[in-house]
Formats: C-alpha cells, sequence, structure tokens
C-alpha cells in the first residue's frame, strides 16, 4: 500500500527476457456504506462511490459477531458500474433471518485481487 491506496502490479513483455512492471492503484473513494431492514425483515445494503479506479466488482461478506468469521454471501461478484471519474450507488438485498448481523464490503481489482475491506456495519433484524 502507498498512500493508504491498494497497488496492483502489471506485468508487461517489452520485447525481450525483460519484465517491465508497472504499478498501478486499485481504489475505490468509498462515500457510504449501510444497512436497514427492509419491509419483509430483509437486510438492505447500500453503499456510494465517488470514483473507481480499476474495480471489477464487490462481495459482500456477513457475520453474526463484529470480531467474528465472516462468510461471503454473494454468488458471484457484482460488477462495478463507476470508473476513475464517476462513481455511482449500488444495493443488495440479503435474508438472513433473525438477529443481529454485520457486515463487510469487499472490493476486488480487475485482476481478482482483494484490495479493501469496508465495515462493518451493522443490523439488527427482530
Amino acid at each position: 500500500e502507498a498512500d493508504g491506496k491498494s497497488i496492483t502490479a502489471i506485468n508487461s513483455e517489452d520485447g525481450g527476457n525483460n519484465k517491465n512492471w508497472e504499478f498501478l492503484p486499485t481504489a475505490i473513494s468509498l462515500i457510504l456504506f449501510s444497512a436497514e431492514v427492509g419491509e419483509d425483515s430483509s437486510v438492505i445494503l447500500t453503499w456510494e462511490t465517488a470514483t473507481e479506479v480499476y474495480n471489477a466488482g464487490f462481495n459482500i461478506y456477513r457475520s453474526t459477531r463484529k470480531n467474528g468469521s465472516y462468510a461471503k454471501i454473494n454468488d458471484e461478484i457484482i460488477p462495478a458500474k463507476g470508473n476513475a471519474t464517476t462513481g455511482t450507488s449500488y444495493s443488495y438485498e440479503d435474508t438472513p433471518g433473525r438477529g443481529k448481523f454485520y457486515y463487510k464490503l469487499e472490493d476486488v481489482d480487475e485482476n481478482g485481487v482483494s484490495c479493501s475491506m469496508h465495515g462493518p456495519v451493522r443490523v439488527k433484524v427482530k
């Protein structure tokens, strides 16, 4: 990490056996990440980005304890919709049942590498 931003190394051949490594920042500027209970006891997770650089998308993780183990709850990566100059809003619906839950948001770069984990945010489903 440099200056609080994740770094992705990209290898490119330069005509011979020499390899050049180019380091590109992989970062999202996250404005908001929140969780609220929906009318049907679902959990609605929302997040908003200002910018997304080399971002492939997001994964969401859930736990019943703030410092417990978190399990990924989305089957496939939630595709990125923003870019280096504009961000966007996202939402994801979870149906965890009753109880107190904690969620984390992971952004993943274009090489499939986990860059940052955001959160946790907490919600209580009655």
